[in-house]
């Protein structure tokens, strides 16, 4: 029995297991789901990521939404369009970017995109020249996007 404790407390151990809210705990949207969001003319904030195949996401994801989405509630809120989903092959070839970038005004990831009755009021997007190694985009960025959209206390 002792044995079968030790595994055990080992594989929590293991897996990483923890107090953080995973990533996968936020609500996900599919194109069409967003797109019904947007029609309803709905209030939300959008996080579009290639969010296992993008660098920069993952970045932003571990090193900086992990850490917020144990601390404070309001990123629950957060919606993700995951890009490795919706469009797999558009993280190497740009011209598969040109209907989302059409439709929703993002040709990057991460992006993050904040919408009031389904219009974009506040865009925050990754571009190569503001790249940031630890965070995808810099974090004193990211702190205001968070603040002015109301997930962050100033």
């Amino acid at each position: 029995m002792k044995k079968i404790l030790w595994i055990s407390a080992f594989l929590l151990v293991l897996c990483g297991c923890n107090d953080k809210v995973a990533f996968s705990e936020l609500k996900r949207l599919h194109f069409d789901e967003l797109d019904q969001k947007l029609e309803q003319r709905e209030d939300m904030v959008v996080y579009f990521g290639w969010t296992q195949n993008c660098e920069d996401s993952i970045h932003f994801q571990e090193n900086y939404l992990a850490d917020h989405l144990s601390e404070d509630s309001a990123f629950l809120e957060l919606y993700v369009v995951d890009l490795d989903e919706e469009l797999p092959d558009a993280l190497t070839d740009k011209e598969k970017r040109e209907p989302m970038f059409e439709r929703y005004g993002v040709k990057y990831s991460p992006t993050l995109v904040q919408y009031e009755k389904g219009e974009i009021v506040k865009l925050l997007e990754w571009t190569p020249e503001t790249t940031d190694k630890e965070t995808g985009i810099l974090a004193s960025r990211l702190d205001r996007f968070f603040t002015e959209v109301g997930y962050l206390k100033k």
